[in-house]
């Protein structure tokens, strides 16, 4: 049985556990963010075909279940458009997961990753009883992802060197992290300017 739920509130967004009724959204959402995605993630390298996406997202569905990992299509509430994937995966340590995230071009610099990011450090800390941090990860020179866990309160945790592979890929990364208490805190924090 999955550990986190299907539907996660995001307010103007919408997080939907990943199922193949939401292919024809992610190929849309995947051409219009071609050139972008292309250069940052990896699985983009191959230019993934219409059936690849559906075999990505049953696989995903299957994952879901199996609680080794959480990918959910992030939905626009507005207009019902898929805008993304987000996601919580595994690490090798039982207590850390970790968010990975991407937005469609034409939707970036609406606050719709951190949106998404937030909804899943929440649903990470409420679901996962053994989970005590979250990491995001990123390549140095991705000026707009290193934006997101800095919004968040994510501290820079390390950084790393690593092979590059994709075309805008330095090499060199960001670990940035929170953990439960200091996550608690921070949105204790937020409560209490929003009632100022």
């Amino acid at each position: 049985m999955a550990l986190l739920p299907d539907l996660l509130d995001a307010g103007v967004l919408e997080l939907c556990r990943t199922e193949p009724k939401f292919h024809e959204g992610v190929l849309e959402a995947y051409e219009a963010s071609y050139a972008e995605v292309h250069r940052w993630l990896v699985w983009a390298q191959e230019d993934p075909t219409p059936e690849d996406f559906w075999v990505h997202l049953q696989e995903d569905n299957v994952r879901f279940e199996k609680n080794d990992g959480w990918r959910y299509v992030i939905l626009e509430r507005v207009s019902g458009l898929v805008v993304g994937w987000a996601s919580l995966r595994p690490t090798e340590s039982s207590d850390v997961v970790s968010i990975g995230y991407w937005v469609r071009t034409d939707r970036t610099r609406l606050g719709y990753a951190s949106a998404a990011t937030r909804c899943l450090t929440n649903a990470a800390f409420h679901h996962l009883a053994e989970v005590d941090r979250v990491e995001i990860s990123m390549d140095r020179s991705n000026v707009a992802s290193v934006a997101v866990p800095r919004k968040l309160a994510y501290r820079l945790d390390r950084e790393t060197e690593y092979e590059p592979l994709t075309p805008a890929h330095t090499g060199r990364g960001f670990v940035w992290t929170i953990d439960r208490a200091s996550w608690t805190n921070a949105n204790c924090l937020d409560e209490r300017a929003a009632r100022i």
